[in-house]
C-alpha cells in the first residue's frame, strides 16, 4: 500500500522538536547531523521539518523572552504528541484574538503580495521598471508607493535588479536586516534565522538590525550573512554562478554534496532520500539542472560514485554503490 504523503501528528511533533534545536544558534553538528538523518528516513520528516520552520519564520517578530518561551517548550521532555505543534498554534490563535491590528506585523507572512511553490520561479517586472526573481518556497510583499522601494522578503531567495533613481533607495529588508542597492543586482535570501546577501553587479549596503546599526557595503561577488548578532563577511564566490538559479541552474564549485542535496530538495515535492553518513566529507563540482531535479540526481550520483534508485514508493534513493 503507498505511503501516506501527510506527515502524522508524531512526525509534527518531532518536526517541532529539530527545528527548535536548528533554531538555536549554539546547536552541536552532531545534532545537525542527526537531524539530517532523521529527514532521510521518510520524505514525510523533512517536508514536516521545512513546513515547520517556515512556520517558526512566521513568528521573527517575538520578542527574545517569547522566542525563548517557544523554544523551550519545543525542547522540553514531553516530546510525544502534538505538544511542540500545539504550543506554536496556540501562540498563533493568542495572537489572532488579540486582533488583527495588534497582530498584523506577524500575520502579514501569511497572505503577501507574491509567494511561489516548491520548485516554481516566478519572475515580475515592478512598476519603477526593476525586476524580482522569487525563487521556490518564496513569499515577499512590494511596496513602490513610497518614498523607499521597499521589498519585504519573509521567506525563501529573490534576485533584484533594481532600475537606477538616486531620489527612491531600492531596499529588500528581512526580520535580519537590510539590503540596499547602490547599483544593479543582488541577491537576498532569507533562511532560519539569518539572511544571506550576495552582490551580482555593482554595489550592495548591508545592515543588521542590531544596536547600533551594523552596516558593510558589498561589491559584485562579496556576500554577508546578517543575523541578529550584526553582519558578518562570507567567502567571495563567481556573480554569475550565484545567480544561475534564475536560469535554472545551480552551479557547485567544491561544494558539500548535502549542500547540493538540500537544494536541490527545495525544488521537489519529494524530496530526494539520502544515508547522511554516506554524505558527510563528500563535495562535488558542476553544473546541475533546477527544472529537472530528476537528471540533476543522476547527475550527482554519476559525479560522487553513490547509487540512485526508486524505491518501492517512487521516491529516489541515493545509496552506497555496490
Amino acid at each position: 500500500m503507498p505511503m501516506a504523503t501527510a506527515p502524522t501528528p508524531d512526525i509534527v511533533a518531532r518536526a517541532a522538536h529539530w527545528a527548535a534545536l536548528l533554531d538555536d544558534e549554539r546547536v552541536s553538528r552532531r545534532a545537525q547531523e542527526a537531524c539530517e538523518r532523521w529527514c532521510c528516513e521518510d520524505p514525510r520528516h523533512r517536508l514536516a521539518l521545512e513546513r515547520m520552520r517556515g512556520l517558526a519564520g512566521r513568528f521573527d517578530r517575538l520578542d527574545g523572552a517569547e522566542r525563548a518561551a517557544l523554544r523551550v517548550a519545543a525542547k522540553g521532555p514531553t516530546l510525544s504528541g502534538r505538544r511542540p505543534a500545539m504550543v506554536a498554534l496556540g501562540l498563533l490563535l493568542m495572537l489572532v484574538g488579540a486582533g488583527w491590528h495588534s497582530a498584523s506585523p506577524l500575520l502579514t507572512p501569511l497572505f503577501p503580495d507574491h509567494q511561489t511553490g516548491r520548485g516554481e520561479r516566478r519572475s515580475l517586472v515592478l512598476a519603477d521598471g526593476s525586476a524580482l526573481t522569487l525563487d521556490g518556497g518564496s513569499a515577499a510583499d512590494v511596496d513602490m508607493a513610497s518614498a523607499e522601494r521597499r521589498v519585504t522578503l519573509f521567506r525563501g531567495q529573490v534576485q533584484a535588479t533594481v532600475s537606477p533613481d538616486a531620489a527612491r533607495p531600492f531596499t529588500v529588508a528581512t526580520m535580519d536586516g537590510t539590503a540596499t542597492a547602490l547599483g544593479t543586482a543582488f541577491i537576498v535570501r532569507k533562511e532560519g534565522g539569518r539572511t544571506l546577501v550576495t552582490v551580482v553587479e555593482s554595489r550592495v549596503r548591508v545592515c543588521a538590525q542590531a544596536e547600533p546599526a551594523d552596516c558593510r557595503q558589498l561589491m559584485a561577488g562579496q556576500r554577508a550573512m546578517i543575523t541578529q548578532a550584526g553582519v558578518t563577511p562570507l567567502p567571495d564566490v563567481d556573480p554569475r554562478a550565484a545567480a544561475a538559479w534564475t536560469r535554472g541552474w545551480l552551479e557547485a564549485d567544491d561544494m558539500p554534496v548535502a549542500d547540493l542535496l538540500g537544494e536541490l530538495n527545495r525544488q521537489r515535492a519529494r524530496p530526494i532520500r539520502c544515508d547522511a553518513s554516506l554524505l558527510s566529507g563528500r563535495r562535488v563540482t558542476g553544473s546541475f539542472p533546477l527544472d529537472d531535479t530528476d537528471r540533476a540526481a543522476h547527475a550527482l550520483a554519476a559525479a560522487t560514485g553513490l547509487r540512485l534508485t526508486r524505491d518501492s514508493q517512487g521516491d529516489l534513493l541515493l545509496s552506497a554503490s555496490r
